[in-house]
């Protein structure tokens, strides 16, 4: 009898000790179970406020790009540095085109008080002299790479050409010589009138295009901005899935684990 008490003794102390690893194990797993939870929590958190950012950033970046748009529309008066720039080359072509309506006042007085082979031999040095001018406007273009020097070295050019071409209207129509060269001024001046509309044209379109280059790179960040995020949530939903097929991989090899027993 005694020997039958110390069998079912140990018996039941094995089975005790049985469940108590059993118990063990389950408060275990639900331990683990439940910190998983939280990390999904802890993530799912972390996403809302990545999105919220997002959303901020997309926000902020339209403010920006509405308020350059209310800028162009507005801001038709140039800023002070593309005045002074658009004026500083108007004031150029103005003084130049003073000095040629001058030449062409000195050339009706010449006609006026000068001698006729005086009068002639005068024209063909300053065609000449011009002539001369515009070429070494034209070298000096050509090394520094400057346009502006170029046109006006082809105004020069053209000045030489039209004051040798007056020698030989003076010569062959003398009457008509004064109003030759009122022709020429009006024409000159209508020129250059033109050429300072178009320098102020010019210098509007190129601050405009400065506006348009500001509102292109908040859009090209905003873009950018946008991949990241989407690069990032992606990376982040693939390591979520990996990590929660890992995680129902392990809680259906503890169940099979627990049914065998």
């Amino acid at each position: 009898m005694s020997k039958k008490n110390d069998k079912a003794k140990k018996t039941k102390s094995v089975n005790n000790t049985k469940q108590e690893e059993i118990l063990k194990k389950n408060t275990e797993e639900i331990k683990k179970d439940s910190e998983a939870i939280e990390e999904k929590k802890v993530g799912k958190e972390k996403k809302e406020e990545q999105q919220e950012k997002k959303k901020k950033n997309d926000e902020k970046a339209k403010k920006v790009a509405e308020a350059i748009a209310e800028e162009k529309k507005k801001n038709k008066k140039m800023p002070k540095e593309y005045e002074a720039k658009a004026n500083k080359n108007i004031f150029k072509n103005v003084i130049i085109a003073i000095v040629i309506l001058m030449f062409c006042i000195l050339k009706i007085l010449g006609y006026m008080n000068i001698r006729e082979e005086t009068f002639i031999v005068d024209l063909k040095v300053f065609s000449i002299s011009i002539l001369i001018f515009s070429i070494i406007l034209f070298e000096k273009s050509y090394k520094d790479i400057n346009l502006s020097l170029f046109i006006h070295g082809i105004e020069a050019l053209f000045i030489s050409i039209i004051t040798l071409c007056e020698v030989y209207i003076y010569q062959l129509f003398t009457d008509k010589f004064v109003m030759v060269i009122a022709i020429e001024a009006i024409l000159i001046s209508v020129y250059y009138i033109i050429k300072c509309i178009r320098i102020y044209r010019k210098t509007k379109k190129e601050y405009l295009k400065s506006l348009s280059d500001i509102s292109e790179i908040v859009k090209e960040e905003k873009i950018i901005k946008i991949e990241t995020h989407r690069k990032r949530a992606k990376k982040e939903n693939n390591s979520e899935e990996k990590t929660e097929q890992k995680e129902n991989k392990k809680s259906e090899a503890k169940k099979e684990k627990n049914k065998k027993k």
